[in-house]
């Protein structure tokens, strides 16, 4: 089936990518067509966090094989040699994980093309698959210290290995023809063409070979159906691989258009393969054959209109020998060419897996019936490979068809057209064989692979029993039945599986096609065998838990089914075919291991070997939306038998059989081909006849298909058995239609009687709509198995049961029914001991008279008792148009079995959709058993002019159960919940005010039982409040909310302490959800937060203080959808079309129901009504604030792969659209919006808050929504109006918003519930410390252990916070609710963090909202100089020899790289110290609440939007050295953590590398925050570098660092370098030796300090030789 699937795949980051200055880049290719890439990065560990989605409209076993791979290229690079690595992952695997997930896995990242198959890098990603209803995984926060080998995707501990995958392609056999003939056959007319059967040569085959992406294929062979290809097929990979599924193909080439598939097959890779993981288990690469594999395709019959059949793998199975051979390459070796052909040697090995054996099918037809449509010359036809095939020249002659005949009514149908022509529409057929029943016998030759099918028989036997006794043993867990009982069973089931597990299992060793993957695989099998044996073995005699032994038993159960799985059954499976004047018109697959014979032992028979069974024909369809799915051409009754030729003695039908010399030759159609020999047709005779009664019980069905436009049906039930089918009454106009009618049919029985004993038909049950015209149209079928009362002695009673109607795959309802199936010896009639009762019953044929039915018999109908049901019938909601007129004046009709009630009708739908009189009460009769128990159905009707009263929508309550309660007790007061005082009617509010001081003391643990507590008061009493007083906290001003009451004024309170101003709502969110790192100090304060854990109480049932929850606040356990008062129920209209489609929505009714029994005796009083104290239903005013925290997760919009998002808010015709404040580039916004909404309960009672994506051209596209039923909320018992907070604070960062004070509301309550007034005492001081409600005592005391604070209110109100907190309420909290998207229904396309506040209007305003905004970090200046530095290594040579460094630093602050800042250069250091006296100023945006430094940017030119991205605040330092040619040389490093660095050393010979933290933390020196020091920082930090994994010491620096507010840096300002205003101090120029110059812009420095000062003797010494040698020239010169 087609379905809508999503994708959603998350790149988090990747770790130890090779090469260096790289910038990295994943690429995502996902099945066909689709590929994604990420942004770029830069770095050999980026971080991406960014979601790729990828949406599929295929079915799910297309998706299986497609493949994702992902590929990390280096976009610097040329695209020929930018891949740094790749990883393949095929859907299938992923879908198979728990939750259809992979969570934060590492995947290895190789390079297919290096031989050394070295890592090359490792990437983070979590992907899941996501359909319609599946949630996403919950990924949690990501951890950078996590386990990469134990979360790599590879076998721990297994590296990738460069292997080659080599398929031995041999040959096929039995291909069909895939050509039209027309050309070749008009070329052998005209004597152009060769003579002989030109169907053998009309098929171009080659087989191709896919695997992990990667395709190889052989050559093409033209015009043969037997090629010859004796072929290697060679495909590289990296093993062990992710993929598991090799997929091979047979195809036809064709010169013009596209192949045509003939024939698939996929083998998965776990089936062939072992990592060795099993007990004492060895593992082996992928190993097959040489086996021969079965591709099934098309029937072999060529069809001229095309072939719509090639995917359906149905028909002739087409048959090709493979072998493949895993082989693991050795480095440096060449590479496998992709095709070579197979050496002669190999080609004579194979041969003797070639070797066939005479194998004969036998089938003998006992029935065919069933038959739909009245076809001629029907004969079915028994096929195993192309042996059998009657229209198939190429094999021999067969028995494989039965005689040609016209099918005939069934006797009853025939009995009673001729009678009462009202049961015409009875029309099936059923092949006339009576006491001579046809058997066929096709015999073929196979290669002998018993051994492997005798094992897994031997299995599959196993699995199935197991199967049986463990669905019974879950019966008995379910009913709760006796532990005795349950032990019992269980050992049953461990006994049956030791004795199972130590039978010898079928030796492959000296068997003649064993190959090595059947050793392996039997050692895989005897170890699985010898393991579970063990185990069960010591689960029998230890084991003492029943959950424990069931889960074992279920783990067991599936080792069993893994190891059953056969890869190499060449044998094909049996079809038959049901044919029709020579054309195939329906056929049915069986297995050839379910009827294989054994001679060895009997459990290697298969299951249905020699046994009756019952096999039911399809049409054979590619349309997966076709009707014929569920329509059933015909159903047979047959016994198969399949063994070895000569072992056919041993197959008996318990009757003789003789040879008919009667041979039957097709003259149909005259032809030129040379027909076969006619075989002889053979038959078993029965000699005698039983007389069978069969008796179905329908009474009654429910939730059936609504096949009419008007939403109902008229269903009738056909019951079908062996020849016979019969009818029930048509009950109009209704899906839950009460029958209560037996069928009797008599039969007339050719067989064997233990046969039908052992192995008895079940009873087929269809319902059908009949419409205006007589015509029935289908609407599912089911079936059961009959009592057999065979025995007259016997006295066991039919009971009846829920029978699932099902059509085709799609859920058609229930009806409850039962069989009987009595063996006549004596005439029945008045011999029942149930006697059948007849009602009379009128026609709705006009023709006919009135029929007498018989009803169910008392005894197997159900047992009913007298019961009172009470409505509360709300009101409607969202009701469509209909025919295209509104819905104005509504009523509500119920029924419930045979009775009903009709409400009054709503005068306008529009002003009010409230029913005036909502309460309704009713008595009925209705079953004792909840088995049993009628639906109840809900249907509201439209009240018309002219009296018309339409149908425009309907319910269905199939379960009741959830309404029936027991009778309400004579002092009940009021509707469930309300007037209640105790928790679940077992805690009092001693017990509640216990738990809840308990839940505020540290360090303590308390167990307390389900029962009432009695403690003494005065322990309590004796814990006073200032035991535990500490220093109150100051808040910042524009936290504070000032409160105003009647009593006092609280005034605002100012503090200067700047850590408080770290403290806001926002404080609170992140400390309650465990982000204390943007939390600030809220979690020192101890205020309250949103989520407290429970430490100290451990009952049933606790009321806890905050919650953030995970999910809609309506769907958490204890709210139950707010449904405690009334529930919602969603009504529908019509019929679907498709099989998956539900009808139309049609409203919504409001409303609950109560059902409980009543006294037999009317005389005795009945218990007092349920629903009371019920609230008015009129209009209420409400005003609702909309806190939007913020959303996650959500679904990319743009080409980036990002979202611009932001939110609309939708009530009835009311919008709020804040398309300004959209969040740009960001699929987790924080959008910190407050909206406020005046409403009007319940008309404007959905609340949609929907997620768009801002675009600046075109339509903003809309991301998903989320609706909120307010009026649920409202008429809750657990007031989800305005949640209650832990304390109550009237000041601070979340002060009282609601309307009334605590005090007040609890008043309010007590008036509602009808209880006495609340008794306040008061101490000395008038402090009103304890209430007295109902004789119970709350005492102050008791719940105010916490730290005091003060922004805490009064101590009355506070008190009366915490009685109104042990009543059923809803805490203060977050809920997070998912996005869903009309295009892709139940796929959630993100979530969304928002909590809902509700006021009505009449208990007064409330109070001021929450300030949510999102915080804006703040300018801060880093200001850093440095001034000198010291044993900085040297790493330059000048030309004369002396080692130096040109010595100058980088700075910048992590997320800021762009604005990066260096100091001047400090040439020739030859000592490797440096002066530079030199300022860094580095602007950025900080925030103290979160420590985090915001950094907004473009992430391109032509972004349109800066995207804001997050950074811890780190100082980076680095020390280089300036070189002219080339490139700049790195020496070392600090990195220091401005939020916790360690302190400076005053002096530079203290300074080492145990200043510093190491790699574990380790740190000699206090560590500080930058943002509390007043003073700058001045000292000695060491520089270091990273050798090998360890760090060296290479200089020191001096610096001096300091951070500033705004205010501060415009107060006392200072320039970068020494640049204006230099001051702040004033940096003087570096005092640098004379030695510090660039050579190149000193060229008489350079002479001065670098020649003369080193070389000045030498240049002298030079200089005076050449005087000395002037002076001798000129003097020679000169002399006489």
């Amino acid at each position: 089936k087609v379905e809508d699937f999503q994708i959603r795949l998350k790149v988090i980051c990747a770790r130890q990518l090779t090469g260096s200055n790289i910038k990295p880049v994943v690429k995502v290719k996902a099945g066909k067509n689709q590929a994604k890439i990420t942004r770029i990065r830069k770095g050999s560990a980026p971080i991406w966090n960014e979601l790729l989605m990828f949406n599929f409209n295929e079915s799910l076993k297309e998706l299986y094989d497609y493949v994702f791979e992902f590929a990390l290229n280096n976009s610097r690079k040329l695209r020929s040699d930018a891949l740094i690595g790749s990883f393949k992952l095929d859907v299938g695997t992923i879908y198979d994980q728990p939750g259809h997930a992979f969570v934060r896995k590492w995947l290895l990242l190789t390079d297919p093309d290096d031989a050394s198959n070295s890592p090359k890098g490792y990437l983070k990603i979590t992907v899941c698959v996501l359909g319609a209803g599946d949630q996403p995984p919950v990924t949690g926060k990501d951890d950078d210290n996590d386990d990469v080998e134990g979360n790599l995707l590879t076998p721990a501990g297994a590296s990738l290995r460069a292997a080659t995958f080599t398929l031995r392609v041999y040959g096929a056999e039995d291909l069909p023809q895939m050509d039209s003939g027309s050309l070749k056959s008009m070329k052998q007319r005209i004597g152009l063409g060769e003579e002989g059967d030109i169907t053998k040569t009309l098929v171009d085959p080659f087989l191709s070979f896919i695997f992990a992406g990667k395709k190889r294929k052989t050559q093409i062979i033209k015009e043969t159906n037997q090629p010859e290809w004796n072929e290697e097929l060679n495909l590289p990979l990296k093993f062990p691989s992710m993929c598991d599924s090799i997929k091979l193909t047979i195809k036809d080439w064709d010169r013009i258009g596209s192949d045509d598939p003939i024939g698939t097959v996929i083998i998965p890779l776990s089936r062939i393969s072992s990592t060795g993981e099993e007990a004492n288990g060895a593992g082996f690469p992928p190993t097959f054959g040489p086996s021969f594999v079965n591709f099934y395709g098309s029937p072999r019959e060529f069809s001229k209109l095309g072939d719509s059949l090639d995917d359906l793998n149905i028909g002739k199975a087409s048959r090709a020998m493979v072998e493949l051979v895993t082989t693991m390459d050795e480095e440096g070796a060449e590479p496998a060419p992709p095709s070579q052909p197979i050496n002669d040697d190999q080609i004579a090995l194979v041969k003797k897996y070639m070797r066939r054996r005479r194998y004969r099918l036998v089938v003998g037809f006992e029935s065919a019936n069933m038959i739909r449509k009245p076809l001629e010359r029907i004969e079915f036809e028994v096929s195993i490979g192309n042996y059998g095939n009657k229209f198939d020249t190429e094999v021999g002659a067969a028995s494989s068809t039965t005689e040609p005949g016209n099918p005939v009514f069934d006797d009853l149908a025939f009995i009673l057209r001729s009678i009462i022509p009202y049961y015409l529409g009875v029309n099936y057929h059923y092949m006339a064989w009576t006491s001579k029943k046809p058997i066929l016998m096709v015999t073929s030759q196979w290669e002998d692979i018993s051994f492997r099918l005798y094992a897994m028989n031997l299995i599959l036997r196993t699995c199935e029993r197991m199967e049986g006794q463990i669905n019974h043993l879950n019966e008995l867990v379910k009913v709760e039945a006796d532990e005795i009982e349950i032990a019992s069973e269980i050992v049953s089931i461990l006994d049956m599986l030791i004795l199972e597990t130590s039978k010898k299992l079928p030796d492959p060793r000296g068997r003649t096609a064993s190959n090595q993957l059947d050793r392996r695989i039997h050692r895989q099998r005897l170890q699985t065998f010898v393991a579970i044996c063990e185990e069960a073995k010591d689960l029998r005699q230890n084991c003492t838990d029943a959950q424990e032994a069931i889960s074992a038993i279920n783990d067991f159960l599936e080792r069993l089914k893994l190891v059953s799985y056969e890869p190499q059954n060449s044998l094909p499976d049996v079809v038959v075919w049901m044919i029709s004047d020579n054309k195939r018109i329906a056929y049915a697959r069986i297995p050839a291991y379910e009827i294989l014979y054994s001679p060895e032992k009997p459990e290697f028979c298969g299951r249905y070997c020699a046994k009756p069974c019952t096999i039911t024909l399809k049409y054979p369809t590619a349309n997966a939306k076709s009707k014929k799915h569920y329509k059933v051409p015909a159903q047979l009754r047959i016994i198969a038998w399949l063994g070895r030729a000569a072992d056919q003695d041993s197959f008996e039908f318990h009757s003789r059989f003789y040879f008919e010399n009667m041979f039957h030759v097709d003259s149909a159609k005259k032809s030129k081909k040379i027909h076969k020999i006619p075989t002889p047709k053979i038959y078993i005779v029965y000699k005698d006849v039983s007389k069978l009664h069969l008796r179905a019980y329908i009474y009654q069905g429910r939730d059936l298909l609504p096949m009419d436009q008007d939403s109902f049906s008229d269903p009738v039930v056909m019951v079908s058995f062996l020849n016979q089918t019969h009818r029930t009454e048509v009950q109009q106009h209704t899906l839950n239609p009460v029958w209560d009618q037996t069928l009797m049919i008599d039969i007339q029985f050719y067989g064997d009687l233990e046969h039908l004993q052992r192995n008895c038909p079940d009873v087929l049950c269809e319902v059908f709509d009949k419409d205006d015209l007589g015509s029935l149209e289908f609407m599912g079928r089911t079936s059961g198995k009959p009592l057999l009362q065979f025995d007259p002695e016997e006295d066991e009673t039919p009971r009846l049961q829920w029978l699932n109607i099902r059509k085709a795959n799609q859920a058609g309802g229930n009806i409850l029914a039962a069989f009987e199936l009595i063996l006549v010896t004596v005439p029945i009639v008045g011999k029942h001991k149930y006697p059948i009762v007849f009602v009379k019953t009128p026609s709705f044929h006009c023709t006919v008279p009135d029929i007498h039915v018989p009803m169910v018999p008392c005894g197997i109908r159900p047992v009913l008792q007298r019961t009172a049901i009470e409505f509360l019938v709300w009101g409607v909601r969202d009701m469509q148009s209909f025919q295209l007129l509104s819905v104005d004046s509504p009523s509500v009709l119920i029924q419930i079995g045979e009775v009903e009630i009709r409400t009054k009708i709503i005068k306008s739908l529009k002003k009010n959709p409230n029913f005036a009189e909502p309460i309704y009460y009713l008595e009925a009769n209705l079953p004792v058993d909840d088995l049993y128990f009628p639906p109840i159905v809900i249907r509201v009707k439209d009240n018309r002019k002219f009296g018309r009263r339409p149908t425009v929508g309907q319910h269905i309550i199939t379960n009741s159960i959830s309404y029936r309660i027991k009778p309400p007790p004579e002092e009940s007061q009021s509707d469930e919940g309300y007037g209640s005082l105790n928790i679940d009617g077992k805690y009092s509010f001693k017990l509640l005010a216990f738990i809840i001081w308990l839940s505020y003391v540290p360090e303590m643990t308390y167990e307390i039982e389900t029962v009432k507590v009695e403690f003494e008061e005065s322990k309590m009493e004796s814990i006073s409040e200032d035991d535990e007083a500490t220093p109150l906290l100051k808040f910042h001003e524009y936290t504070k909310v000032q409160y105003t009451s009647a009593d006092a004024a609280i005034t605002i309170l100012d503090s200067d302490d700047d850590t408080m101003n770290e403290i806001d709502w926002w404080s609170k969110f992140y400390a309650s959800i465990g982000e204390s790192g943007m939390a600030g100090n809220y979690v020192e304060s101890g205020l309250d937060l949103i989520k407290v854990n429970i430490k100290t109480v451990l009952i049933k049932r606790i009321i806890l203080c905050f919650f953030v929850y995970t999910n809609e606040l309506e769907k958490q356990e204890n709210f139950k959808h707010f449904g405690d008062f009334i529930q919602t129920f969603r009504l529908f209209r019509g019929k679907g079309v498709l099989e998956d489609e539900e009808p139309d929505f049609a409203g919504q009714f409001k409303g609950t129901f109560r059902i409980y029994t009543l006294p037999e005796d009317k005389r005795e009083p009945n218990p007092p009504k349920f629903f009371q104290n019920v609230p008015p239903t009129d209009v209420v005013e409400v005003k609702v604030r909309i806190y939007v925290i913020r959303a996650f997760e959500l679904a990319p919009q743009d080409s980036n792969g990002l979202a611009d998002p932001y939110l609309k808010i939708k009530v009835g015709k009311k919008r709020i659209v804040d398309r300004d404040n959209y969040i740009p580039n960001s699929l987790s916004p924080t959008f910190g919006r407050m909206f406020e909404l005046e409403l009007k309960l319940p008309m404007e009672k959905d609340l949609h808050v929907e997620v768009f994506d801002w675009d600046l051209i075109g339509t903003d596209d809309k991301i998903g929504e989320t609706v909120i039923d307010l009026e649920n909320r409202y008429l809750s018992k657990f007031k989800a109006w305005c949640a209650l907070p832990e304390t109550y604070c009237i000041s601070g960062p979340c002060p009282w918003r609601d309307q009334m004070r605590p005090k007040e509301w609890l008043e309010h309550k007590c008036r509602q519930e009808k209880w006495d007034e609340p008794v306040w005492n008061s101490n000395t001081y008038k402090v009103k410390e304890d209430c007295f409600i109902r004789s119970v005592n709350f005492k102050i005391l008791i719940f105010c252990l916490k730290k005091a604070c003060e922004h805490w209110g009064d101590a009355d109100e506070r008190l009366a916070l915490y009685i109104l907190r042990t009543f059923p309420h809803v805490s203060e909290h977050v809920e997070t609710r998912p996005l869903f998207y009309d295009a892709l229904p139940n796929i959630e396309q993100g979530r969304l963090q928002l909590w809902v506040d509700m006021f009505p209007k009449e208990y007064g305003d409330p109070g001021l909202p929450y300030n949510i905004e999102p915080r804006k970090p703040s300018k801060y200046f880093l200001r850093m100089i440095v001034w000198n530095c010291s044993e900085i290594p040297m790493m330059d040579v000048s030309m004369l020899g002396d080692k130096m460094s040109d010595i100058y630093f980088k700075g910048w602050i992590s997320g800021l790289e762009h604005k990066r800042q260096k100091t001047d250069v400090h040439y020739r250091s030859l000592d490797g110290t440096g002066n530079f006296n030199w300022r860094f100023v580095f602007p950025f945006d900080y925030l103290p609440q979160e420590r985090m430094v915001h950094v907004s940017k473009k992430e391109h030119l032509w972004s349109l939007d800066k995207t804001v991205t997050k950074f811890p605040p780190v100082l980076n330092i680095q020390v280089w050295d300036n070189d002219l040619f080339g490139p700049n040389e790195y020496i070392s490093e600090i990195i220091l953590p401005i939020t916790n660095m360690p302190k400076c050393c005053k002096f530079q010979r203290f300074c080492t590398l145990e200043n510093v933290p190491d790699m574990q933390g380790n740190c000699k020196m206090e560590m500080l925050n930058l943002f509390d020091q007043n003073t700058p920082l001045k000292g000695w930090w060491p520089l270091y570098k990273v050798v090998d994994g360890v760090r060296e010491q290479a200089g020191k620096l001096e610096m001096s660092v300091e951070i500033v507010s705004e205010e501060e840096e415009v107060e006392k300002p200072a320039g970068q370098g020494r640049d204006e205003p230099n001051m702040n101090p004033k940096l003087e120029k570096p005092n640098r030796p004379a030695t510090s110059f660039a050579w190149f812009s000193s060229p008489f420095k350079s002479l001065r300090y670098i020649i003369w000062r080193k070389y000045k003797w030498i240049i002298l010494g030079v200089l005076g030789v050449l005087v000395l040698a002037a002076f001798i020239v000129l003097f020679i010169y000169s002399f006489p």
